[in-house]
């Protein structure tokens, strides 16, 4: 968790439940956090709309490439900032300024009779070691093999894929995509003809691999894909942002833990309370942020006191 500065917007990521939970999840967190139910009932709340399929990326990623400066090329997704910014952390080779950075991770892909899904490099619990291995058997698919396509490492299981990418193309985020169907995201077209030939051999070259022979052993699913995603030109991200950021609740929202993710709010808690009352807190979930500012007191106020105790349900439950 970061440190928290009361000069900053305060954010907590994964702070709203998937709608299809909030409902089963109310009770229990009211009961648990009463205090922290209070605070959000003296606070007006605005909440804020993120559809996944607008913006490629989750709305806690698209609140943060705000922050950066990131700003998509007209008609452009939000979510193509994520590849030249991570590719700015982990020191880039030499790009243009106009040159559109794309960025592939390691994914696992499992196809059902319904669809095709990808679960991310971060849920996949990979060792050093297993992407090393991955890595050297495809090495040969990595380098430069006369389509202009280049592999470039930035960090375990990340790299910078360079080549003629067609501009404009709308991509979305490894986390992002989590439950989506993976088909309503694929590259499609001859212009993408070469970065699929190129996916599918490497794709090969790790089906039935060691390693995911010992994974499969083990219950783990198997690295067998890339992801590739961004499309977003470079841009010098903001040295002090407005906003800082708590993701205690990230883990356990990812695993779908929903009785960890209520243990984990005890530390979310204090910071609530904690923070003065004209500062805006923004809470993220699956699809939407909601932004809570300081309600100015009313006299009135305690004639409406049951209705407004639970105010809190219409933006936890509702999302409106």
């Amino acid at each position: 968790m970061h440190r928290y500065n009361q000069r900053m917007t305060i954010v907590i990521a994964d702070a709203l439940p998937p709608a299809d939970t909030a409902q089963a999840l109310s009770e229990p967190f009211s009961h648990r956090y009463p205090k922290t139910i209070h605070w959000f009932n003296a606070r007006a709340a605005q909440c804020q709309p993120w559809p996944i399929a607008q913006h490629g990326c989750t709305p806690i990623e698209g609140w943060q490439l705000t922050e950066l400066g990131f700003t998509p090329e007209p008609e452009g997704m939000m979510g193509a900032g994520l590849a030249p910014w991570l590719a700015h952390q982990l020191q880039t080779p030499t790009t243009g300024e106009n040159d559109a950075v794309w960025v592939a991770t390691l994914c696992s892909t499992v196809i059902s009779q319904e669809r095709a899904t990808a679960v991310p490099l971060s849920l996949l619990h990979v060792t050093s070691a297993e992407i090393e291995a991955l890595s050297q058997t495809a090495a040969p698919l990595f380098a430069q093999a006369g389509d202009g396509i280049e592999l470039v490492a930035l960090d375990d299981g990340i790299w910078q894929v360079t080549g003629p990418m067609p501009a404009n193309t709308p991509t979305i985020t490894p986390l992002a995509l989590m439950g989506q169907d993976l088909g309503d995201w694929w590259p499609t077209g001859d212009a993408w003809r070469a970065w699929r030939k190129r996916l599918n051999e490497i794709q090969m070259a790790w089906h039935d691999h060691p390693v995911n022979v010992e994974r499969e052993r083990q219950g783990l699913p198997a690295i067998n894909s890339l992801w590739l995603f961004g499309g977003g030109k470079p841009f010098v991200p903001a040295k002090h942002t407005d906003s800082t950021v708590h993701d205690t609740l990230a883990a356990p929202t990812l695993q779908g833990d929903w009785a960890a993710w209520l243990e984990a709010w005890a530390e979310i808690e204090p910071v609530l309370l904690g923070a003065e009352p004209n500062k805006p807190v923004v809470l993220t979930g699956p699809d939407c942020l909601v932004h809570l500012t300081n309600a100015p007191k009313r006299w009135w106020g305690n004639l409406f006191a049951n209705k407004y105790k639970n105010a809190w349900r219409d933006w936890w439950i509702n999302r409106k």
